[in-house]
């Protein structure tokens, strides 16, 4: 357009030659209506490339905001499925430590002997039978102190038979002793597979809970289940109101968890998960009528964006599995307002289409302005994009740390913030100074005179060092503890429910293994030591003063001599 418009005055100042020589002025009129033409074809190439143009970008644009919105709620559906899997393995883990105790197994292998003619008397001489059993108040008073013990709503025991035998409530109007649960699923699962987990709303108590089983076996010989019943409520604690709707669906696809109560056992639709049978459904979850969400995909946009709808509106959707696959976790964002805006993008687009037509003589100066809404479009795009990035990796930073991929400094704080605070508030059964407490341990780490590594093996050396100490930590510890890296080579780690001597037996482990460790980088060959400081929580102390007991503890270690741990 440019060259054209160069090129134009050019021709106009040879007209006056030939009509000052008395020629026809005729070729000047033509030579203006090729300039009409000239203008009309730039006008509907204007047009035309102009109406292509802005459908790329707006959809471009459109894909994007698209795109950048679904990894987010990919994000956070994987931090959501990650809390719920540390929920329910707290609760698993306990069925299946009970289910090594061996007066457990010796009562529940009575209990088959005694047991077989039950089903023949009714339920209250069923419940004075079994309340009769020698031993089965000790059970019953174990069961009920392990429901403390983690939070869960009912430990119990299921006999060979599927009858309850033993229970964390005896004695309370939702007891489960004498009620018979071998159709159970989580039943039959433990005695055929030897553990189990199921959803289901409760026969005698009917809340919605999750059922962990563990079987027991007394010379492989299978005698009975230990059953931990976990509320709902309890172990989808996770979900709050916020813009998306959050849904917990087990694997029949029936919603036990939402943000918004009213979409509790709706199934997701068949688009999500296939529909149960009508019988089966109200079998498991005690309602009259199946309700259907009827989410549906409608478009697949650029760059496998998957677009549903719901309730007449467009939504997308963030989703995922517990490793086991048995329950899944949904994130419903509304995006109707990102088409909206880009249907506004398109009345703009038109705007200036129009302005285009209208003012040819201006085309330049339009041309000049596209230029730059592009470049500050794409600017924006970058920023947007680079916000987006920085966004994701300082979430990741500030719960893990970079050199080690344990968590970071900041989360073992609000951890142990929240660990303190939930073991100050709950009941004690016996005092904190008893070698059987089961308490919460904080243990301080630091690697043994680690300038030494620097200076002798250079610093890559050293934080080859660091990752190694940070393993033989993570290794040498349960799931559910949490292990940190506070800062150069220090290190924490927080154990829940642990006794002193379970405590100590892990710092020697960790001082032997750290010693016996060769580590190896580039041709250097090298093995390092620690200091390990260790304190309890003591009744009314805070986590600051936890923190200040354990590092003192640490300094103390280091003063007798390290490779060796102070317990304060």
């Amino acid at each position: 357009m440019t060259q054209e418009s160069e090129s134009c005055p050019t021709n106009l100042h040879e007209f006056p030659s030939s009509h000052s020589q008395g020629t026809n002025p005729t070729p000047k009129l033509r030579k203006f209506r090729s300039l009409q033409m000239i203008a009309i074809a730039i006008a509907c190439a204007w047009l035309v490339g102009g109406s292509l143009f802005s459908s790329q970008f707006i959809a471009h644009k459109l894909n994007q905001r698209l795109q950048a919105s679904q990894q987010q709620l990919d994000s956070e559906v994987g931090y959501l499925v990650r809390v719920f899997e540390q929920n329910l393995h707290q609760a698993e883990q306990l069925s299946k430590t009970l289910s090594f105790d061996r007066s457990l197994i010796e009562f529940a292998h009575a209990s088959r002997q005694r047991n077989g003619y039950l089903g023949a008397i009714e339920r209250s001489e069923r419940v004075q039978h079994l309340m009769e059993a020698p031993g089965v108040a000790e059970v019953n008073d174990l069961f009920r102190r392990m429901v403390l013990h983690i939070d869960a709503y009912q430990v119990f025991m299921l006999d060979y038979w599927g009858y309850c035998v033993g229970s964390g409530r005896s004695g309370e109007s939702d007891d489960c002793i004498g009620a018979r649960y071998h159709n159970r699923e989580y039943f039959q699962l433990a005695a055929s597979q030897g553990s189990g987990r199921q959803f289901a709303v409760g026969r005698l108590h009917a809340v919605p809970s999750f059922f962990f089983s563990t079987a027991l076996h007394d010379n492989e010989e299978f005698v009975g289940v230990i059953v931990v019943r976990l509320l709902t409520s309890d172990a989808i604690d996770f979900i709050h109101p916020s813009a998306s709707v959050a849904l917990v669906g087990d694997e029949n696809g029936i919603v036990i968890g939402s943000s918004d109560p009213t979409l509790l056992f709706h199934h997701v639709g068949p688009a999500l998960a296939p529909v149960p049978r009508i019988g089966e459904y109200r079998r498991l979850y005690k309602q009259p009528d199946m309700r259907i969400m009827a989410i549906e995909m409608t478009a697949i946009e650029r760059g496998s964006v998957s677009i549903w709808t719901w309730q007449g509106r467009r939504h997308l959707i963030g989703q995922n599995s517990v490793a086991r696959n048995d329950y899944h976790v949904f994130l419903l964002q509304d995006v109707e307002e990102v088409f909206e805006t880009a249907h506004g993008h398109w009345g703009f687009s038109i705007t200036v289409l129009l302005a285009g037509i209208l003012l040819i003589v201006l085309v330049e100066r339009s041309l000049n302005f596209s230029q730059s809404r592009k470049a500050h479009l794409r600017a924006l795009s970058l920023a947007n994009e680079n916000l987006s990035q920085v966004s994701n990796e300082l979430y990741e930073l500030t719960v893990t740390d970079a050199l080690t991929g344990i968590s970071s400094r900041r989360y073992f704080g609000q951890r142990l913030e929240q660990e303190v605070a939930r073991e100050l508030r709950r009941p004690q059964d016996m005092p904190r100074s008893s070698e059987n407490f089961m308490g919460l341990s904080l243990l301080l780490l630091d690697i043994d005179k680690f300038k030494i590594v620097n200076d002798t093996y250079g610093h890559p050396a050293g934080d080859e060092a660091i990752r190694s100490m940070a393993t033989i930590c993570a290794d040498l510890v349960r799931p559910s503890d949490v292990v940190a890296r506070m800062g150069g080579e220090e290190f924490g780690i927080l154990l829940c429910d642990v006794t002193p001597e379970q405590t100590k037996l892990i710092a020697e482990r960790i001082l032997k293994t750290c010693e016996t460790t060769e580590i190896k980088f580039e041709h250097h060959r090298f093995s390092q030591t620690c200091s390990i400081g260790i304190s309890r929580l003591q009744k009314g102390q805070s986590a600051d003063g936890l923190l200040s007991s354990v590092d003192k503890a640490l300094y103390a270690a280091k003063d007798q001599g390290r490779n060796r741990y102070v317990y304060s």
